[in-house]
């Protein structure tokens, strides 16, 4: 997570998993912002991996 201000970006990896093998993952970027008192995603980005 990097903060910038009120701004703050985050990247993460999603993974999803059926019986403990790893059957998908995509990495997640999401930009937010603090706005009104409470913080808004602006942007999202979902890229799935090819295995």
């Amino acid at each position: 997570m990097k903060v910038f201000g009120e701004v703050v970006i985050v990247n993460f990896t999603l993974t999803s998993a059926t019986e403990g093998m790893v059957t998908d993952r995509f990495y997640n970027t999401g930009v937010f912002v603090h706005r009104d008192g409470r913080w808004q995603a602006i942007n999202w980005n979902a890229t799935a991996v090819k295995h």
